[in-house]
Formats: structure tokens, sequence, C-alpha cells
């Protein structure tokens, strides 16, 4: 099977994002998870798993966690407000990434 790759770089609303795969071993210890976002640095970074479908849901897990930040959801903001804002920010980040999208699609 051929390893899919995914870019470098991708938009999340108005900042672009490295998109940084840890290749270490320790990686997953490093980071005590699969993935993280890092706001002020503009980065997501995530581990790759054997299972390509895992792989997609890491890096839609941590644009989410910058969706999260960067609409600055609150804890009180109601099911709606949050609902609201992650489906425009979910519906942005496919037409601003379609080739990512496109290959998370052919990879699930």
């Amino acid at each position: 099977m051929t390893k899919v790759t995914y870019p470098k770089h991708i938009k999340i609303l108005h900042k672009t994002y490295d998109l940084v795969e840890r290749t270490e071993p320790s990686a997953i210890i490093d980071m005590e998870s699969y993935g993280n976002h890092y706001e002020i640095l503009n980065k997501i970074e995530w581990v790759r798993h054997h299972h390509e479908s895992d792989n997609v849901d890491t890096i839609i897990h941590e644009m989410l966690h910058a969706l999260y930040a960067l609409f600055r959801i609150k804890e009180k903001d109601t099911e709606e407000e949050v609902v609201s804002r992650l489906s425009t920010g979910l519906t942005t980040l496919m037409k601003d990434n379609k080739p990512l999208f496109r290959t998370f699609l052919e990879n699930l």
C-alpha cells in the first residue's frame, strides 16, 4: 500500500497552519496523544497510524481544535452556537482545502 501524503500547509479560516507529521517513535509519548494543535504557532502535529482512516480522524480532530480556538468557543456557549460555528468552520475548511478533503475521502 502506498503511503498517503498530506499537504504541508492548510488554511483554517484566515490563518495558514503547518501540518506536521511526527515520525519519531517517541512522538506519541512526547505528545501524549496522536495529535496536537498549537494555536500560537499556527501548527498541527500528528502521528501516522497504521489505518488511513485513523490518520484522517486525527487530522480532522486537530483542525476542529483550531476552529474551537479561532471562534473563541466558550463553555457557556449553547449547543446551537457551538454547532453553528463548527458547521461554518467545517464548510470553510472543505472549501479552502479541497485537495486535503479529496485525499480524506479517497482514503476512508
